[in-house]
């Protein structure tokens, strides 16, 4: 059983997703930012639970519009590619560099104040600076996809605004190219 509820989001968990409390219970919702007031569905049960975001209410301050419209918790959307198109550069930046002194602090086991953190230089392109990725060969679509987030469901995009140019076209054009040729990727 899933429960509709609205939650004020906290900071970002290092996962991506945005970090709500419910009565002493974490809850963590994907596409969420800090500050951002939401109605979720989350499931019944106790411990951490794992949201579905069904719609914001009050957009926190780190909220952009995302420039892809594969992005999101719409049906039509859901790419699974990336997860942050929805925050700020400044709030990205913030969340890396508390995931990794979180990491170094409950992984690397030093203590809080230990060690410093050089602030994360940001990529002088917020957009199209990607040069790798992971793609799926999807035999019918005829196409190079990503996956749906968590699955292994095909999402067909018309352009990924991470991946450089040159490799956005490259990723467009092998799909058909592979289908043709009747070659395993």
């Amino acid at each position: 059983m899933r429960v509709h509820q609205t939650l004020d989001m906290g900071e970002l968990a290092p996962s991506g997703e945005g970090l709500a409390w419910d009565s002493g219970r974490p809850v963590f919702v994907p596409f969420t930012a800090a500050g951002d007031r939401a109605v979720v569905d989350v499931p019944a049960g106790e411990g951490a639970a794992h949201a579905t975001l069904v719609e914001v209410l009050a957009p926190g301050p780190a909220r952009v519009v995302p420039p892809c419209p594969h992005f999101g918790h719409r049906p039509d959307a859901r790419c699974g590619g990336c997860e942050w198109l929805h925050l700020t550069d400044a709030a990205q930046l913030g969340a890396k560099e508390r995931g990794l002194a979180e990491a170094l602090r409950r992984i690397g086991k030093l203590p809080a104040g230990s060690f410093e953190l050089r602030p994360i230089v940001p990529s002088p392109l917020p957009l199209r600076y990607r040069s790798r990725a992971k793609f799926h060969h999807d035999r019918a679509g005829r196409r190079l996809v990503f996956f749906r987030r968590r699955s292994h469901e095909a999402v067909p995009v018309r352009e990924c605004h991470l991946l450089e140019l040159p490799l956005d076209a490259l990723r467009a054009a092998v799909g058909p190219a592979l289908a043709e040729a009747r070659l395993d990727p």
